[in-house]
């Protein structure tokens, strides 16, 4: 799925005029995309990254990256970031999460940057359970349920995530701590290229437990995290936002969703993915 896209040369990010009415941030408070209302549309920033232009109108999306921000990163926003907030203005139901193959299904990773999603997603599928997309979950309505859409066939993780996962050899210090790397699927990272019916959401804790914990959540406390990590362009729509607040309710009340914490090691992770199939496998994810 894809919109009319226009990248124009690059230039510094300018000021821009006015104040912004919402933005992202990591945990740690670090803002990674602000949004302003324009007189076409909506203006989207990524500091340090690019600027995204969306037009009203006819929808058209146009890119003005910063001087040496690398094509993987402009493609990794446009298709991760910037499109699905374009398609929630046409009603798309999109969440902030990672999807892999699991019993029966497809099993959602909710979380805020930094919590690993993407770090699940390419365990699953070192694992032989392919992942569907490790950035941007896309959903659509089938029948009484959920189906998951692939995205992407490529998982985005840091240097330290992939020599980890991939038992490559250690990298300098610039490129482990630096930018996210683009890893394409294969053989070692299976991609699962069909769309597959969702089982679970998994909500993503801090990672401050000795062992991994799930419990299920309510649909009412369900619904709270999910408005938190649902893309919305602009809650300040009232009747956009009204719909998209319907649609999650519904997800809510269909789709059992839980809280997963588990100790933040890679050592671990064989663990975790056994507990979370396991888990997939018992009568608990019955709605």
């Amino acid at each position: 799925m894809t919109a009319e896209f226009d990248r124009q040369p690059a230039r510094p990010q300018a000021p821009v005029p006015g104040d912004h009415f919402q933005h992202w941030h990591t945990p740690d408070g670090d803002i990674v995309a602000l949004f302003y209302r324009t007189t076409e549309g909506y203006l989207l920033r990524f500091p340090r990254r690019a600027d995204f232009t969306i037009s009203n109108g006819d929808r058209a999306v146009s890119c003005i990256p910063v001087p040496d921000a690398s094509q993987s990163i402009v493609s990794f926003l446009y298709s991760n970031q910037v499109l699905p907030l374009l398609r929630s203005l046409d009603g798309a139901l999109v969440l902030h999460a990672s999807a892999a193959s699991g019993p029966n299904g497809a099993l959602a990773f909710l979380g805020a940057s930094g919590r690993g999603k993407s770090t699940l997603a390419a365990s699953f599928a070192r694992a032989g359970h392919p992942f569907l997309t490790d950035d941007g979950v896309w959903l659509e309505q089938a029948g009484a349920g959920y189906v998951v859409a692939p995205n992407r066939p490529g998982l985005r993780l840091w240097p330290d995530s992939e020599i980890a996962l991939l038992d490559l050899p250690d990298a300098d210090a610039e490129e482990v701590w630096g930018e996210k790397g683009h890893l394409p699927s294969g053989p070692a990272l299976p991609f699962q290229q069909h769309a597959q019916p969702l089982r679970a959401i998994y909500l993503l804790g801090e990672g401050m437990v000795n062992k991994t914990v799930i419990e299920r959540i309510n649909p009412a406390e369900a619904l709270i995290v999910l408005l938190k990590h649902a893309f919305i362009l602009d809650a300040g729509d009232r009747d956009r936002h009204k719909a998209h607040f319907d649609r999650l309710v519904r997800l809510a009340e269909t789709i059992a969703c839980f809280t997963l914490d588990y100790p933040r090691r890679y050592d671990e992770l064989p663990r975790v993915m056994d507990a979370i199939l396991a888990h997939a496998r018992s009568g608990d994810l019955a709605a």
